[in-house]
């Protein structure tokens, strides 16, 4: 699920008193950051998807379609950071400076 997502599971596992299982989630977004750092929270970890690089990505290969450059692959698969509370603090996330 989405981080959004994951933070309306972890409120309703909270006031449902349930704790016996874990959240995991994808985007990487500065909510779900600041609940790892309080360890307040059923979310284990988040997948991080860097939009910054994202936008730079798709900027590079849009300009060298202009350019007349030929693709060499069609999808363009970028690796994501798993977001952990071990990790937490070395992530730079979507709202720290670049």
């Amino acid at each position: 699920m989405n981080d959004p997502a994951a933070i309306g599971a972890d409120l309703a596992a909270k006031q449902l008193n349930r704790s016996e299982f874990f959240i995991v989630s994808v985007d990487g977004a500065p909510d779900v950051q600041n609940m790892l750092k309080t360890g307040n929270t059923l979310i284990a970890a988040t997948a991080a998807q860097d939009p910054y690089a994202m936008a730079a990505m798709a900027f590079e290969l849009a300009n060298d379609v202009y350019q007349g450059k030929s693709l060499t692959e069609t999808n363009v698969l970028m690796d994501p950071m798993l977001v952990t509370a071990d990790n937490v603090d070395d992530y730079v996330g979507w709202e720290d400076e670049r």
